[in-house]
């Protein structure tokens, strides 16, 4: 990955999993050409914390290729938000993928329970059931598929619309225009239908009386677009309420109420002051945040050609 801070280019380098592991000089401005940029290096513990820090990486982007807010010390992850210090979503999976996994059953947990080998860059379709979906043994395997010389050869945009797809939401796909290959789709020119597993575990795309396999869509697909839904998180929503809620009757409006016996006293004042900036203003906001979120977000919409820039366009791609 390329980034840039000012006139000074930098490449990140990433490790198996996609996070951000050091960074190198991308022209004369940050040093020899390709050398490491000093305490650049940063590792992590399996689960996400960081475990050596590097202090001169010149991004934000750590984990899984994703950014973690200082702040609120946890990871966005895109659908959901995760806490790297117990290893586990704050909020439940809108399904469970996979219920003859028992793995899957906990709608908490993060990767499989197996960070080290799995990640869950967006909280819905991981890797195995992308695998899963195309009948391979591995990631690698997948990958293979979309290479040179593979069955879905530079069709990068149906494996970007997976990596950000879950079971409800609903694709549109345009084919490739007549004379249609053997085996093409006898549809019409867009298909449009919702993200359901068959009886057998695999990923259909089903419309009205029809439905289309993922395989068909991968291969035979021109542009697809993504409607991805956000369904509304009842515990965020009650956990932002209670913390305002706690904070303002138990801090706020004591400390309002003390100010106003103080008869002016200057000592007191800057002292409820200092409270109000330190603690009562910041967990306002961190509670208003909650709710905001957990009330959900409007449906977004992905549009992807078939064909594009693996390396631009899906950041957490594995060599």
């Amino acid at each position: 990955m390329l980034t840039a801070s000012g006139d000074t280019l930098y490449y990140l380098h990433s490790d198996h999993l996609g996070s951000t592991s050091l960074a190198s000089c991308g022209n004369a401005a940050c040093g020899a050409l390709g050398s490491e940029v000093p305490s650049s290096r940063q590792s992590y513990y399996p689960f996400g914390e960081i475990r050596m820090q590097g202090t001169n990486l010149p991004t934000d982007v750590g984990f899984t290729g994703q950014r973690f807010d200082s702040h609120i010390k946890l990871i966005q992850m895109g659908a959901r938000w995760y806490d790297p210090q117990i290893g586990r979503w704050i909020s439940p999976d809108t399904i469970v993928p996979d219920p003859k996994n028992p793995q899957q059953l906990n709608r908490l947990t993060y990767g499989l329970n197996n960070p080290v080998k799995h990640s869950d860059p967006t909280g819905h379709f991981s890797e195995d059931e992308i695998q899963r979906f195309f009948r391979k043994e591995s990631w690698e395997d997948v990958l293979k598929l979309f290479q040179d010389g593979g069955e879905l050869e530079g069709r990068w945009g149906w494996l970007a619309i997976l990596q950000k797809a879950e079971f409800g939401d609903d694709i549109k796909i345009e084919w490739d225009t007549p004379p249609l290959p053997e085996g093409h789709p006898k549809v019409k020119e867009v298909f449009a239908g919702r993200c359901e597993e068959s009886p057998g575990g695999d990923l259909w795309i089903v419309g009205g009386d029809s439905f289309i396999d993922q395989m068909k869509a991968a291969k035979y697909g021109r542009a697809y677009e993504l409607t991805h839904y956000h369904p509304m998180n009842v515990g965020k929503v009650a956990a932002g309420v209670f913390l305002i809620t706690v904070v303002d009757f138990g801090i706020g409006i004591p400390a309002v109420y003390v100010t106003a016996q103080s008869a002016g006293n200057p000592l007191v004042i800057k002292a409820v002051e200092a409270l109000e900036v330190a603690v009562v203003l910041p967990a306002n906001a961190l509670g208003l945040k909650l709710i905001i979120d957990g009330l959900g977000h409007a449906p977004e919409k992905f549009t992807v050609p078939a064909h594009l820039d693996p390396w631009a366009n899906l950041p957490r791609l594995k060599p």
